[in-house]
């Protein structure tokens, strides 16, 4: 994407291009901020602060950025994320790119958050940026949980999770198989 101004209809094209803002180049070179005027006011600026109360005060917060294909639902988003980056880990996907749009359950989007922050967990882990991994309690559960999924979807789970070691943990830990686990369910979302 071109992120200056078109001067020639062969140029428009660049720059014109339906897809969200997620760069802060592409956010400074097209984001219009009186468009929130439109809007009835600042709508980022409002979750923004509902997760910084919920995250002083320790409970769980929960919102919702709904409208039309195009609106700029994802544009703002990139927007909230720059602004609480330093606060929080955030998770971005998509479900037309990282699951199958017209045939995927629900609880996938759940399974491919907890993948993501596994995978992040286990590299911060390795790179000494994480203080320790999650409980063995929380670890259990996920393992109960997804790997009695993972054995009826695939006969040759437990096979593909003891193949995939994690760097730096017992063999046979409980955060080693759901490493494993996390990632061959990853390769599941990537086949389709």
């Amino acid at each position: 994407m071109q992120t200056t101004r078109a001067t020639s209809l062969d140029e428009i094209y660049l720059t014109l291009k339906p897809e969200p803002l997620e760069t802060q180049e592409e956010i400074d070179a097209f984001y219009i901020e009186t468009l929130n005027k439109v809007r009835g006011g600042d709508k980022i600026g409002r979750l923004k602060l509902g997760l910084e109360r919920a995250y002083k005060q320790r409970i769980f917060f929960k919102g919702c950025l709904m409208g039309h294909p195009g609106v700029g639902k994802s544009t703002e988003l990139t927007r909230l994320i720059k602004e609480v980056e330093n606060q929080f880990s955030v998770i971005r996907f998509s479900v037309i790119t990282n699951l199958d749009p017209s045939n995927f359950n629900p609880l996938d989007v759940l399974l491919l958050m907890m993948v993501e922050v596994t995978e992040n967990t286990k590299m911060a882990f390795e790179k000494g940026e994480a203080r320790k991994k999650p409980s063995e309690k929380i670890l259990q559960e996920i393992w109960d949980w997804f790997s009695t999924e993972k054995k009826i979807r695939i006969s040759t789970g437990e096979a593909a999770i003891a193949v995939n070691a994690g760097a730096g943990v017992k063999e046979d830990s409980l955060w080693n198989k759901v490493l494993g686990l996390f990632a061959s369910l990853r390769g599941d979302f990537n086949c389709v």
